[in-house]
Formats: structure tokens, C-alpha cells, sequence
């Protein structure tokens, strides 16, 4: 199966139809073997996500860097890159992993 100009594992394909009938949770999500794709839930539905090109990751890089920096002057807590997933809602799941958090 291809999603855009990327192939999808048979394994993740056989994963994917195994849970159709019913939505995947967050668990199931964070079971996935790691082949270096990305993914979010969206209600339940398993989002592959794009890589992102050069300039949106110079983008995300300055402005993951400026937030840091505010955040450790003024003490105000965590800053997080991309790759990190926040679960949002449940039942069905929707986990998001937003390019700087």
C-alpha cells in the first residue's frame, strides 16, 4: 500500500485492517513497531504524517528555539519538539504530536 510517495509496511497495513472495525487507541498507537514514521490518531483513525521539508524544519527549529528561551527565562514550565505525542481526548483517542509543544 502507498500513502503519497512513501510505502506503508505490510506489517502496519495487517495492523491497520486487523482494527477497522473499531477505532485504535492510544495504547495500540504507542505499540506500532518504530520504522521511523510518524503518526497521530484522529478520533481514533491512524494518521500518517508528511516529513516535513528544509524550510518547515528550520521554521520549527527557530521557533522551538525561542520558546525554549522564554520559557527558561521566565520559568513557566516544559517546551517539547516534534515527535512528542499528546494524547487529547479519549474514547475514541486523538493524539497529536505538534512541531513544538
Amino acid at each position: 500500500m502507498r500513502v503519497g510517495s512513501r510505502s506503508v509496511s505490510t506489517d502496519l497495513h495487517r495492523f491497520a485492517m486487523s482494527i477497522s472495525a473499531s477505532p485504535i487507541t492510544f495504547q495500540q498507537l504507542a505499540a506500532l513497531p518504530d520504522k521511523g514514521q510518524r503518526y497521530e490518531l484522529d478520533q481514533g483513525e491512524l494518521r500518517m504524517m508528511s516529513p516535513a521539508g528544509n524550510v518547515y524544519n528550520r521554521i520549527a527549529a527557530q521557533l522551538t528555539a525561542r520558546c525554549w528561551q522564554h520559557v527558561k527565562e521566565n520559568e513557566l514550565g516544559e517546551v517539547y519538539a516534534a515527535e512528542t505525542g499528546f494524547l487529547i481526548s479519549r474514547k475514541p483517542d486523538t493524539v497529536r504530536a505538534p512541531d513544538v509543544a
